[in-house]
């Protein structure tokens, strides 16, 4: 009896050191995961959230590179663009000018050579008819065009001669009137008047040059 007390009394000894061991573990581990496992947890998300931030970051950067790019493009394209609008606004204001101007002139040479005409200065007629012609040619005025060949055709260049023959530089400009015409004679519709100058001219020369 006495040997069966003392081995319940052992057991139970044993138990309660036992379960005063899993107390102190279970203590120290509460206490641990109490104190050390939030420091690890802000630990870890300090760590991850730096780790999300230069991705972002990259990520931001990345966005911000391509928006300027394509930005620089746009602003680029609209520049190109409105410089070469300007350039043929400007393109088309320079030749509508140079044919207003053109128009101006060949209307001054043209009432000038009537003048002259009715005076008998032929030779200075045929002169302002000449470059009339020119300017009509650049002024794209083919009814005026037409109206002065028919004067150099028809009032000059028959009453030019001889006896009554001014100095003047008649052959620049009668040459000049022959290469602009032939350039502006593009379906053929000069090529009567280009040939009828041309000889009637050349007739000209070869009897003022008769001693």
């Amino acid at each position: 009896m006495q040997e069966s007390l003392e081995i319940i009394s052992a057991v139970n000894s044993f138990y309660s050191q036992s379960f005063n061991q899993l107390i102190t573990i279970t203590l120290g581990f509460l206490a641990f995961a109490g104190v050390l496992m939030p420091i690890l947890l802000a630990w870890f998300q300090k760590r991850l959230f730096k780790i999300e931030q230069k991705e972002i970051e990259s990520i931001i950067a990345e966005r911000m590179n391509d928006v300027e790019e394509r930005l620089n493009d746009r602003i680029n394209n609209n520049i190109l663009t409105k410089a070469s609008e300007q350039n043929l606004l400007l393109e088309q204001l320079d030749s509508k000018l140079e044919k207003n101007v053109a128009h101006a002139l060949a209307g001054v040479l043209h009432v000038q050579g009537l003048m002259l005409l009715n005076n008998n200065n032929y030779w200075f007629a045929f002169s302002s008819f000449t470059r009339a012609a020119i300017e009509n040619i650049k002024a794209n005025n083919e009814g005026k065009l037409r109206t002065v060949l028919r004067l150099i055709l028809h009032s000059c260049l028959p009453n030019m001669g001889k006896q009554n023959y001014v100095d003047g530089e008649y052959e620049d400009s009668f040459n000049e009137l022959i290469k602009t015409l032939s350039n502006f004679n593009t379906n053929s519709a000069y090529s009567d008047e280009i040939r009828y100058l041309s000889k009637g001219y050349e007739k000209l020369i070869s009897t003022i040059n008769q001693p």
